[in-house]
């Protein structure tokens, strides 16, 4: 009776899988058979991994012209005739996605005003329109809203999916350009130059122009950076890299008091920058400052020393700054330079040394987190009893790279203790007298 009811349950357990793949089999037939259905699926499923956020209340550039282009598309559809008609699917971040009929000629432009407009995380530099064949083809709501005589948008046969993505970046712009707002920006457009192009350049007239500009942090919006423009152009600013939500504000006057740090190796825009004081080293060390292949576990901060030409090194690693690790961040000073290493430039130069009293003395490489015992037990250990070492820890002075040195106490690094024990740093070199 026990196997009977076995094999009974086992055989509805196939004929359910065998229900559920028909199943599935069907839908996929379904959307095949359907003008929009399978490119709907395979763009909505697309759309949801985008995950876009709404930064602003206001209204951001070319809202206002797209709302008044509606109210006239609207009684422009109420006189239209069956016959006169297309169909278009409109899917994505849109205020009501669905299948429309558009007047002919029907529009890219046409189709988004159907279907409300993009939401607020919807974008309107991004408008993708697919054929029967998916052939895609995309459009710029700006190239309208500059223009808004003109629809130069793709026209529509009927037939077509019309997918609206999440917003890449939106930056606010407020005082003396002649289009201040707030901006969409592509991923290739997320520099000073390109918002400031967008907001029509600077308003003439004013002798002296500042930027300033402000960042969403997990603390809170900081103000970042005070620059003063030379003959009010941007020069080297332009490439200044914009995040999501950052707030630039053009102001006449002189820039206000802060630090001037350098930012030197595989940053996306090296050269120095103005910021405001007390400027934390995450606000300019992150994913969109740094090119891609830099060294994450090692870089540096070169620090002046009582106002002289001497440099005192200051270690970090730009992966904890990044993850935010407690007690990795530190406040940068007025004329700090940060040096971060690109991966293969540092796998080379990375090493440690260790000289005298030991079995294998040499260079060998540098690890994150290495310690004095650990290059000590990579030499073999002593080969003599010893009490005291040197560690030789370089600094640069005069833009010249030189040592300066302190006494260790060897027993109780090998005895690990953590006061002496100390981590070393890519260069250090151990003598062991």
């Amino acid at each position: 009776m026990h196997k009977r009811n076995s094999r009974t349950a086992r055989h509805l357990k196939l004929i359910f899988f065998l229900s559920l793949v028909t199943a599935i089999f069907s839908m996929s037939a379904m959307f095949d058979s359907s003008p929009f259905g399978f490119r709907v699926a395979t763009a909505a499923g697309k759309i949801l991994t985008e995950k876009s956020e709404k930064v602003f209340a206001e209204p951001r550039f070319g809202q206002e012209v797209l709302k008044k282009s509606m109210a006239d598309f609207k009684k422009l559809q109420t006189r239209c005739e069956p016959d006169e008609a297309v169909s278009v699917c409109v899917v994505g971040e849109v205020n009501f996605p669905g299948q429309y009929q558009n007047c002919r000629p029907a529009t890219a432009l046409s189709a988004v005003m159907s279907a409300g407009g993009p939401s607020d995380v919807g974008s309107m530099r991004v408008i993708r329109v697919f054929d029967e064949n998916d052939f895609c083809r995309e459009y710029d709501l700006y190239d309208f809203f500059l223009a808004p005589e003109k629809d130069n948008s793709p026209v529509l046969r009927g037939g077509e999916t019309v997918v609206i993505p999440g917003i890449s970046a939106l930056v606010k712009i407020v005082g003396l350009v002649n289009r201040p707002a707030i901006y969409e920006l592509m991923e290739s457009e997320k520099s000073l130059g390109w918002l400031v192009k967008f907001a029509g350049g600077f308003k003439k007239g004013n002798e002296q122009l500042r930027v300033e500009i402000y960042r969403n942090f997990s603390s809170g919006r900081r103000h970042l950076v005070s620059h003063q423009l030379s003959s009010n152009k941007l020069n080297e600013l332009a490439e200044f890299p914009l995040e999501n939500g950052d707030v630039i504000e053009i102001c006449s006057g002189e820039a206000s008091s802060g630090a001037e740090i350098e930012l030197n190796g595989h940053f996306r825009y090296p050269g120095k920058v103005m910021v405001k004081s007390r400027t934390w080293l995450s606000e300019l060390v992150n994913n969109s400052a740094l090119m891609y292949g830099y060294a994450s576990e090692y870089a540096e901060v070169l620090r002046v020393e009582n106002g002289s030409e001497e440099y005192r090194v200051i270690a970090f690693s730009p992966k904890r700054i990044i993850d935010k690790e407690k007690g990795a961040d530190f406040v940068l000073e007025d004329g700090d330079r940060i040096v971060v290493f690109s991966r293969e430039t540092f796998n080379e130069m990375a090493k440690v040394a260790i000289e005298g009293a030991v079995k294998s003395a040499g260079i060998y490489p540098w690890r994150e987190g290495m310690t004095l015992s650990d290059l000590i037990d990579l030499a073999g250990g002593l080969d003599r009893a010893t009490k005291a070492a040197e560690l030789s820890k370089r600094q640069i002075v005069d833009g010249r790279l030189i040592s300066k040195s302190v006494i260790i106490d060897l027993e109780k690094v090998l005895a690990g203790d953590p006061r002496y024990n100390t981590r070393l740093d890519p260069f250090d070199i151990l003598i062991c007298n």
